[in-house]
């Protein structure tokens, strides 16, 4: 994932919209209960992928960081833009009833945006995304989180009408 997104971030620089400030997007989940053991966590984090792959841009990669993180570059997206694709995919996750083998298994989930700067690179760009989940597990006030690039602010959250839907995964 982090090759990706530095060619990602060169092709940025390179393109028509390097005069634009792009944005990385990332979703952060954290399971509250059942514990899962290893393989159910990675078959949990597989269908939120799926999920939120489905509901980006065709265009757009989603690059699994982590077992409970996803996270992609938009080129063409200001961060403030980017805001409200972000938060409709967090409500919608958050509104999942997941189940895995008939028991129903809840989540949290955060998300964040930090604008690319001229002089992040993939690593930079990926500790800031952190930063802004951190932010938004220490403050219990927003679920969602941005980085303009002075450091991240909590976001309140969109009043967007989501429609539950079911998981088996």
């Amino acid at each position: 994932p982090e090759m990706t997104l530095h060619h990602q971030l060169d092709s940025w620089r390179e393109g028509e919209f390097a005069d634009d400030v792009p944005s990385l997007s990332g979703i952060h989940f954290e399971v509250i209960e059942p514990a899962l053991d290893d393989a159910t966590r990675e078959l949990l984090a597989k269908a939120l992928q799926a999920r939120v792959r489905n509901q980006v841009r065709k265009d757009r990669r989603v690059l699994p960081i982590d077992l409970n993180q996803f996270v992609w570059f938009s080129a063409d997206t200001p961060p403030q833009e980017a805001l409200l694709p972000i938060e409709r995919i967090r409500q919608m996750l958050n509104r999942t009833r997941l189940r895995h083998e008939g028991v129903p298994v809840s989540i949290h989930v955060m998300a964040g945006v930090v604008a690319g700067l001229a002089d992040d690179d993939a690593p930079r760009l990926l500790k800031r995304l952190q930063a802004a989940h951190q932010h938004t597990l220490d403050e219990s006030d927003h679920a969602t989180s941005l980085d303009t690039g002075q450091g991240p602010l909590g976001i309140a959250a969109y009043d967007i009408e989501v429609v539950e839907s079911d998981c088996e995964f």
